[in-house]
């Protein structure tokens, strides 16, 4: 199959009228930028040829342009099996289909059953069609990102494609008898198990049934042996319960109950005045820890006394200390003052004379800057006026660079055409016998020079008559005519723009383009000029005018040079520099003084606050002591302490012995003995209430059982299980002879389709040879997708691999495919979608190679944005910008 040219109008994001022409066999890169419609295109002949024409809802929505309600049309020529046609189709409103060869035409349903037969695909049942839906060229038309990801076939194009292989290698999955073969063995094979092995059917019935029943059996022996253990357990009960009375449990039980709670009343007792003794020994403790605290407070204040006098006498000496250190710093403090301000006034005379000097300097440096400024603006002015002049000059120049490429391709054409005309020529030689004319157009023609004809005409000649003259049929004319009409279009254009011939122009643009590179060569001068542009300088240099006019020249210095005002302002400065540093010099040493002097106020203030402090504290405490006197004397306090001390004493020897008597009962002991004696008595009680509830319990349970007859139904579903058991080894017998018959003929059939691949292999190994030597692949043979490359004994997973090794990978298995299909009568075009984005430079040199050879033979179109990259190919390109709106 040859797509011959393909014309899409109001198509997605393709508004306007695209149409590519003249496509060859062999390579065709058509380029496009990103977002141009380079898919947009190539989904446009996938919906051409694959989709119904009356389409509805979304799938046609998303042809139409955004927000627009025009009739999406798609036209395409295309040459299968040596004849050609030509597809139309137009959706949305008044939706059609018209398909035309040289001696018949189909129209809508017609048309599309017709497209079905010449391309071999099964149709969708609703909606868009899928890449399952397009047949062959599902596998060999890769759109952008699908390179490597898994073919979307069904059963129709997996038929196809096992014809084709099966040509070649004979029948090897036993031609039409094997698959029929296999599903009838399947068919029986699923009677008994699901596609995972499970069993199904009368076979799980089966199973079911005697599992239920073996279940009932097991469940009743159960419940018989369950009855045989209840009335071995109530014979046991009854035995424990007895044996309860006999040994007199329960009455012992209570008797050592009652001596342990004995016990534990006189142990109760004892800690009742082991508590009282301990209550009066904390009350005495208290007792002495107030006279102790009395006396001790008493002592403290004393010696606080003294201390506060001894303190008050250090304070009042360190006081006058003070003072004279306070007086000296007051002196020196009174010297740094005088000296800060006769700097003050050295620093104030220095710099009044170093500003008279920066404003000499200034007005110097101003006037050489407002020179060097002014010879820039004189050299920018010139330059700007040239750059004017140069831009007037170009726009004088009306053509264009692309209107000279129109013009060079029509003049291109015209000589092809002129060609073909004359190839179509005809020569006439008159050789008269003797004097005759002739005459053409009512001309006498020179007997002794030929004649070209190149359009129909008529001669007269003498002596014969008249003879018409059609040279080529009437095609000539109509070549004659085409040529005409481009004379004409050229003609108008250069009259149009106002040039005598295309070489004219061409000068003409190049003198354009000329004055353009040397207006951008004058603009980077003077930008170096005039960085902010002229008008900056201007402000700058009338700024710089208003600032030196501003400065009043200083009438005892005469103008000098800006070197010398440089020395005048540099001398200046440095005596300002050296009284300011006298100035600052004394401002130190005057606040040093400062904070030397603060420092000893504050040192004054604080020794004066200590005095006073000391002073208030000891009249405090003084006052203090001599009130607590008055009321209790030292004697007392002491005595109070000793006899609350002889007191203690005696709770302390009393609780003593109280607690060495209850440390000869042992608690601990006691109490554990207690709690022993009503736990055992308690427990007691609850096991013969649970044994005589048990034995309640058995004895009704018992009865109830006993009514059943156990025995007798045992024997029955034994019967049933047995019967249930023997159907089902019957049905297992027969389900194991499907399911062994269906793996052997799976065996065998593998074992053809490692054969049915080789075709596929063999076609492989040169294009893989050229990327990978020393490389098998191995496929899929049910689904054809790639499984791993095995390279040196290993196998590599493909999902493990690059995804550009993937991406190449993948497109090799299709000129594979391609090549195979080919041979065998199949329509093949091969369409790649910017297909090896991911390659680097030595791979797609190599991938170039693959695809020349494949290209040999069949025909691949390549859409991509990489124009400069598939220039090496050798393949003719065509640029998606040059087929919108005028055609190509």
């Amino acid at each position: 199959m040859l797509i011959r040219s393909l014309v899409v109008r109001n198509f997605r994001k393709l508004r306007n009228l695209v149409e590519i022409n003249d496509l060859e066999p062999g390579l065709t890169v058509i380029v496009g930028d990103n977002e141009e419609g380079k898919s947009t295109l190539l989904k446009a002949l996938q919906i051409a040829l694959f989709d119904r024409y009356n389409l509805s809802g979304q799938a046609v929505d998303d042809m139409r342009p955004f927000g627009s309600e025009v009739r999406p049309e798609i036209e395409v020529d295309l040459e299968v099996d040596g004849a050609c046609y030509h597809l139309k189709k137009g959706f949305y409103q008044s939706p059609s289909a018209l398909l035309k060869s040289d001696k018949q035409q189909w129209q809508n349903d017609h048309a599309e059953e017709r497209l079905r037969e010449l391309l071999g695909f099964t149709p969708s049942g609703r909606g868009a069609a899928k890449e399952e839906h397009r047949g062959l060229s599902g596998l060999l038309w890769v759109e952008q990102g699908r390179a490597f990801r898994p073919l979307e076939i069904n059963q129709d194009t997996r038929n196809s494609l096992q014809e084709a292989i099966e040509g070649e290698v004979g029948q090897v999955l036993g031609g039409e008898q094997g698959p029929k073969l296999i599903a009838a063995v399947t068919k029986q094979y699923e009677k008994y198990f699901t596609p995972t092995g499970r069993r199904k059917g009368m076979l799980k019935e089966a199973q079911e049934r005697f599992d239920k029943t073996e279940n009932e059996v097991r469940e009743l022996e159960e419940e018989l042996s369950q009855y045989h253990d209840k009335v071995d357990r109530l014979d046991k009960l009854n035995k424990t319960l007895a044996s309860y009375e006999l040994q007199g449990q329960p009455a012992r039980a209570q008797r050592e109950l009652e001596k342990a709670q004995d016990a534990a009343r006189k142990l109760e007792g004892l800690e009742g005045k082991i508590n009282t003794a301990s209550a009066r020994l904390d009350a005495e403790e208290r007792s002495l820890q107030l006279a102790q605290s009395a006396l001790t407070n008493r002592q403290d204040k004393v010696k606080k006394l003294a201390k506060a006098r001894k303190e008050a006498d250090k304070a009042k000496q360190n006081h006058s200390e003070i003072n004279e250190e306070f007086r000296k710093a007051e002196t020196q403090r009174d010297k740094a003052e005088k000296k800060l301000k006769s700097a003050r006034g050295a620093f104030d005379t220095a710099k009044s004379e170093h500003e008279a000097a920066r404003r000499v300097l200034k007005r110097s440096d101003l006037t050489v800057s407002l020179e060097e400024l002014g010879r820039k603006l004189l050299q920018g002015e010139k330059i700007d006026r040239g750059i004017v002049q140069d831009r007037e000059a170009a726009a004088r120049i009306q053509i264009d660079e692309k209107e000279l490429r129109g013009l060079k391709k029509k003049e291109r054409e015209l000589g092809e055409k002129r060609a073909a005309l004359e190839a179509v020529a005809t020569t006439l030689d008159f050789s008269p016998s003797d004097d005759q004319s002739v005459v053409a157009g009512g001309q006498k023609l020179q007997i002794n020079r030929s004649l070209r004809v190149v359009e129909r005409t008529s001669l007269e000649l003498e002596g014969f008559g008249g003879l018409e003259i059609i040279p080529g049929g009437e095609d000539v004319r109509t070549r004659r005519n085409a040529l005409e009409e481009l004379e004409k279009s050229l003609a108008a254009d250069l009259s149009r723009l106002r040039y005598e011939s295309v070489d004219e122009a061409e000068i003409a643009s190049r003198e354009k383009n000329k004055k353009r590179a040397d207006i951008e060569k004058t603009e980077a001068l003077l930008q170096g000029i005039a960085p902010e542009g002229l008008e900056k300088l201007r402000s700058t240099i009338a700024d710089m005018r208003e600032e030196l006019a501003s400065i009043t020249p200083d009438p005892d210095i005469p103008p000098i040079s800006v070197g010398m005002a440089k020395e005048i302002k540099e001398k200046a400065a440095s005596k300002e520099s050296e009284a300011d540093e006298t100035q600052t010099e004394a401002e130190k040493k005057l606040k040093g003084e400062e904070k030397n002097l603060s420092a000893v106020q504050q040192s004054k203030t604080e020794a004066e606050t200590t005095v006073s402090l000391q002073e208030k504290e000891i009249k405090k405490l003084t006052r203090e002591i001599d009130e607590d006197r008055q009321t209790t004397t030292d004697d007392d306090l002491e005595k109070a302490v000793n006899d609350a001390e002889r007191v203690r004493e005696s709770r302390a020897k009393a609780l003593k012995k109280l607690e060495e008597q209850r440390e000869k009962m042992s608690p601990q002991l006691v109490r554990g003995e207690l709690e022993r004696a009503e736990q055992a008595r308690s427990e007691l009680e609850k096991q013969i209430s649970k044994d005589k509830e048990q034995v309640r319990d058995l004895e009704i349970e018992l009865r109830t059982i006993g009514q059943k007859g156990l025995g007798e139904e045992i024997e029955q579903r034994r019967g049933e299980c047995g019967m249930a058991e023997q159907e089902l080894k019957r049905l297992e017998l027969d389900a194991k002879a499907w399911e062994l018959l269906k793996k052997t003929l799976q065996g065998a059939e593998s074992e053809a389709k490692e054969r049915f691949l080789a075709p596929v292999g063999d076609r492989l190994k040169p294009y893989l040879k050229l990327l990978f030597p020393a490389t098998d692949l191995l496929l899929d043979e049910q689904e054809l997708e790639i499984k791993a490359l095995r390279r040196e004994g290993v196998e590599e997973p493909f999902t493990s691999l690059s995804i550009g090794t993937r991406e190449q990978v993948a497109i090799l298995v299709r000129l594979a495919l391609a090549d195979l299909l080919r041979e065998k009568g199949k329509p093949v075009t091969l369409v790649l979608d910017d297909a090896l984005v991911n390659c680097d430079d030595e791979r797609f040199r190599r991938m170039e190679l693959a695809l020349r050879r494949a290209a040999e033979n069949i025909q691949i179109l390549i859409l991509t944005c990489h124009e400069i990259r598939y220039q090496s190919l050798g393949a003719k390109i065509v640029r998606l910008a040059d087929c919108k709106a005028t055609g190509r």
